[in-house]
């Protein structure tokens, strides 16, 4: 088997092979025989590489291609920072970068947009030119919905940018397609929604005029100040808690021992506990969220019961 050397990404680059054996040919026999996969043209990598990482190599092997004056940017630079986005358009889609001008290149899988950007707006990645995650998420929220642009800010604050980072941002990109989008969003940004779905929930409740607002991570403490729950959605004058279940929320970080079916009814005793405390918990997960007219019965019936129950 051909041994190949890889530069600091982990990439097998063409031009480093060409100089160093003289020619490509165990490239392809490489990939011919298997051990090899294309991860664009020019760039290679091993078989066995985890398929979570292949996204990443996909976007650090379109920046070495020949454009000066460009930064990976929007989705691809989510990917990167690990931001959270509703609408995922992250590689083999195309790999996007903001460009000052280009210079040549292979455009078929790479989406360029044409922009400036201040110093403090690129950070370096992997030693490679990389929008900030204030400018990231702001540049996703210009292109997407008022729904897109409150996940995509929920996970910004999560990282550590704050509201005035992401304000900041969008005051510098006055003029530009969507900006009005993404400041009329930015208000109801909350970095204590944990997931996606979270995110999700809570745009649509903000939705429905007749669901008031939550508090988010409420935590409930015994007398000693333990914490013995914390909840996703509390509504705390109509007794309502709200739980959003994903399949995730299940099946990962099981305790040693512990199967989904435990899991199930750990979360079956902890409904017991929260009404004992005189709490009413209603569950939801994606398939309500993608059915929004469902999603807002679920929570009229559960605020109809918890008045019933408790006005008794």
């Amino acid at each position: 088997m051909d041994s190949f050397p890889s530069d600091s990404d982990g990439l097998i680059r063409r031009r480093l092979v060409v100089a160093g054996f003289g020619d490509d040919d165990g490239l392809a026999r490489a990939v011919r025989d298997g051990s090899l996969i294309r991860v664009r043209r020019g760039s290679y990598t091993s078989v066995d590489t985890d398929p979570d990482a292949l996204g990443r190599l996909q976007i650090l092997a379109a920046a070495g291609d020949a454009i000066i004056e460009k930064a990976v940017s929007h989705h691809s630079a989510a990917a990167l920072h690990g931001l959270d986005t509703l609408d995922d358009d992250s590689p083999p889609r195309g790999v996007h970068f903001s460009v000052r001008r280009a210079n040549g290149g292979d455009t078929r899988t790479r989406l360029l947009h044409p922009t400036r950007w201040d110093p403090d707006e690129v950070v370096m990645i992997d030693d490679v030119l990389t929008t900030s995650i204030a400018r990231t998420a702001v540049d996703i929220a210009r292109q997407g919905s008022w729904m897109s642009a409150l996940v995509v800010f929920d996970s910004a604050l999560r990282l550590g940018v704050t509201k005035d980072d992401l304000r900041s941002v969008i005051q510098r990109s006055r003029g530009r397609t969507g900006v009005g989008a993404a400041r009329a969003a930015l208000p109801y940004a909350d970095g204590r929604a944990e997931s996606v779905a979270e995110s999700l929930s809570r745009g649509l409740i903000i939705s429905f005029h007749d669901i008031p607002t939550p508090t988010l991570q409420h935590v409930i403490r015994d007398g000693d100040g333990r914490e013995l729950f914390r909840l996703d959605f509390l509504w705390d004058k109509d007794r309502v808690v709200g739980e959003c279940d994903g399949r995730r929320k299940f099946e990962q970080h099981l305790r040693p021992g512990e199967s989904v079916a435990d899991r199930h009814w750990h979360a079956k005793e902890r409904d017991e506990a929260l009404m004992d405390l005189g709490l009413f918990p209603v569950h939801w997960g994606w398939r309500e969220l993608m059915n929004p007219e469902k999603y807002h019965h679920r929570l009229v019936r559960a605020f109809d019961r918890a008045h019933r129950r408790f006005a008794a």
